[in-house]
């Protein structure tokens, strides 16, 4: 593995200690802006995830990281996740409990079992679904959604019919007639890169994808069949992922309300247009 210095947030090293406390993997995201700064904590990255990172560099985008269990114990033992853990108390002495004031969205990154934590996290997630205003944090402050997160927000935001999530060569044998779920446009092994989302009531079928650059992934139209599937075009200056899976969660809602899809596109841009 290879020494890294890399520029991580408070809620990057609260996720890091989390997982590896839980003795799980985690996805984070670094953004451009993060991946261009002169790093001031350190982690063994491999070979594949440093390529990864020098390259997005030089495209001058964001980058998803998935650290593995194993990875993260490498971390520890070699002494540099110690030193993050430190600097994470450190930093909420400084920051006088900020984090505990995080919104929803960040809030579900840091796998809290805190109840006051969950509620806040459950109200705000809510009003977010159901398009009341509110409005998202700043880019920099939104992170990446990881399968675990998504699989915790079905449950609290009460998602019918969810069927689960998948990369997008893992779909299950047989469809329900009513269910819907989350995919990643990645296959199996793979990092993972955009999540997506699909919908079906009998024979209603929609795909939606906040890029909208690109026709349903040919697996997903295999799974649905091709006949009545509706899919979104592409949303006009919209190209930054970390808010892709939250996306994905206010389309799900909304249809499983028996919304039209066309209004919940409405809302999606109205969402986006307070996120930017």
């Amino acid at each position: 593995m290879i020494k890294t210095l890399v520029t991580l947030s408070e809620s990057h090293i609260q996720r890091i200690k989390s997982a590896y406390e839980r003795k799980a993997s985690l996805r984070i995201y670094l953004s451009y802006e993060k991946i261009k700064q002169t790093g001031e904590y350190a982690l063994l990255l491999t070979e594949s995830q440093r390529e990864r990172l020098d390259k997005k560099e030089t495209l001058k985008k964001g980058v998803i990281l998935e650290l593995k269990y194993e990875q993260l114990k490498t971390n520890y033992s070699g002494g540099f996740l110690s030193i993050l853990f430190a600097a994470l108390g450190a930093l909420g002495a400084l920051a006088g409990g900020s984090a505990a004031i995080a919104n929803a969205v960040k809030t579900s990154q840091h796998q809290s079992a805190e109840e006051e934590e969950m509620k806040r996290h459950n109200r705000e997630m809510d009003k977010l679904a159901k398009g009341s205003g509110v409005r998202l944090r700043k880019k920099k402050d939104i992170e990446v959604l990881s399968d675990a997160d998504i699989e915790r927000l079905v449950k609290d935001l009460k998602i019918k019919h969810f069927r689960g999530v998948f990369m997008k060569d893992e779909l299950p044998q047989k469809i329900n007639t009513i269910e819907c779920g989350i995919i990643n446009l990645e296959n199996f092994g793979q990092e993972g890169s955009h999540w997506t989302a699909y919908y079906k009531n009998n024979n209603k079928k929609y795909y939606f994808d906040s890029y909208g650059e690109a026709p349903p992934p040919k697996q997903l139209v295999r799974y649905l069949g091709s006949k009545n599937l509706i899919y979104n075009r592409r949303f006009q200056g919209y190209y930054d992922p970390p808010i892709c899976g939250h996306l994905c969660f206010i389309v799900l809602k909304e249809l499983s309300k028996g919304r039209d899809y066309n209004n919940v596109l409405q809302k999606i841009e109205g969402v986006k247009e307070n996120f930017f």
